[in-house]
C-alpha cells in the first residue's frame, strides 16, 4: 500500500510519465489487489461451517410427503357432507390438512433461515471484494493510460468499502428481520392451534387454510417488514395520542386539580417546615386513596391526565 501511495504521489509531481513508470504502476497495483483478493477468495471459498447440523431426514422429500398427505385429507373433507353427523370426521379431516401444511411450511423456513446464515455478511464481502478486485485487475493489467489505471484502483479500493458497508449494514438488520419472523408466525401459529380445537363450523377449513397461507408470509423478508412497518405505525398512532392527551391538559386547565395540587403544596416551592411535613402526609393520603380507587393508575397520572377527572373528583370529595 505504501509503495502504490509513493508512486502515485511521484506521478502527480511530473507532467510526463514514462512507459516504465506505468508499468511499474500496473505491476504494483496488480500486487496490491492480488493481497487484497486472494486471503478474502479463500475465506468465501472454503466456509465450510454452516451452523445447522444436518438433518436426519431429508427436507425436500418430508415436504413432498406432507403436502401429499394434506391434499388427500383435504379431499376427503370435500366430499363430507355439512350435515351435523359429518361434523366431528369434518374437524378430523381438517386439523390433519392443516398440521401436515404447517409442517411443511417449518421446513421450508428451516432452510430458508439455513440459508440466510451461510449467505451472511462474511461471505457476502469477500466475494464483493474478489468481484471487485478482479474488475479493476483486469482494467490495470490491459492496454489503458495511466488515467485509467488510477481510475480502475479508486474504483476498486472505493468500491469495496461500499461492498464492506453494504453488507454489514445487512449483518445488522438482518437479525432483526428474522426476530420480526419468529415474532409473527408465533403470534399466527397461536391463532391457527387455537381454531383447531373449535369445531369445524366455527373455523371451516378454507379459514384454516387461509391462515397458514399468512403463517408462510409471516416467515419472508417481505412479511417482516410489513410487520415492522405495522407495529412502528402503531407506535406512532400511540404517541400521538399520548402526546394529544398532554396538549389537552397543558390547554384545558382542570380547576379540581388545580385545587388539588394546592392542597398537597405543589402550587410554590420554598415551603416551611411545617407545610414540608403536611405535603409529605397529604400527598402519601392521595397516594393510598388512588392506590385503592384505581389499582394499576399512577397517582401522578390520576392528578393531571384528563380521563381520570374521575378519580380527582373523588379525591376531592374526600380531602377538599
Amino acid at each position: 500500500m505504501r509503495n502504490l501511495a509513493v508512486l502515485i504521489r511521484d506521478i502527480l509531481r511530473t507532467r510526463r510519465t514514462s512507459s516504465r513508470t506505468i508499468d511499474h504502476f500496473r505491476s504494483t497495483a496488480a500486487r496490491l489487489i492480488s493481497i487484497v483478493a486472494a486471503p478474502l477468495l479463500l475465506t468465501a471459498c472454503a466456509a465450510t461451517f454452516e451452523g445447522f447440523p444436518d438433518r436426519v431426514v431429508d427436507p425436500d422429500k418430508e415436504v413432498a410427503a406432507n403436502i401429499r398427505e394434506s391434499d388427500a385429507q383435504v379431499a376427503k373433507y370435500r366430499e363430507l357432507s355439512a350435515s351435523a353427523s359429518d361434523e366431528e370426521m369434518r374437524t378430523i379431516r381438517r386439523n390433519s390438512a392443516v398440521m401436515q401444511r404447517l409442517s411443511a411450511v417449518n421446513i421450508k423456513f428451516s432452510q430458508f433461515e439455513k440459508a440466510l446464515f451461510i449467505e451472511g455478511v462474511g461471505s457476502g464481502v469477500a466475494t464483493d471484494w474478489v468481484a471487485l478486485a478482479i474488475n479493476a485487475a483486469g482494467t490495470v493489467t490491459g492496454t489503458a493510460a495511466l488515467k485509467s489505471a488510477l481510475h480502475a484502483t479508486s474504483v476498486g479500493l472505493l468500491g469495496a468499502k461500499a461492498a464492506f458497508d453494504k453488507n454489514a449494514y445487512w449483518d445488522k438488520t438482518l437479525p432483526v428481520l428474522v426476530g420480526q419472523m419468529y415474532a409473527s408466525r408465533k403470534a399466527i401459529e397461536a391463532k391457527i392451534r387455537s381454531g383447531l380445537v373449535r369445531p369445524d363450523r366455527e373455523y371451516p377449513l378454507d379459514v384454516a387454510l387461509m391462515d397458514v397461507e399468512q403463517y408462510y408470509v409471516a416467515g419472508t423478508i417481505p412479511g417482516a417488514l410489513l410487520a415492522i412497518a405495522e407495529s412502528s405505525g402503531a407506535s406512532a398512532k400511540k404517541s400521538e395520542e399520548e402526546i394529544t392527551q398532554i396538549v389537552k391538559f397543558a390547554y384545558f386547565p382542570d380547576e379540581i386539580r388545580d385545587k388539588l395540587s394546592k392542597w398537597m403544596f405543589f402550587d410554590r416551592g420554598n415551603l416551611t417546615d411545617s407545610e414540608k411535613a403536611d405535603a409529605t402526609k397529604r400527598r402519601k393520603e392521595f397516594d393510598d386513596f388512588i392506590s385503592k380507587e384505581a389499582p394499576g393508575v399512577l397517582p401522578q397520572s390520576a392528578l393531571r391526565e384528563p380521563q381520570y377527572k374521575y378519580l380527582r373528583e373523588r379525591a376531592a370529595q374526600k380531602f377538599l
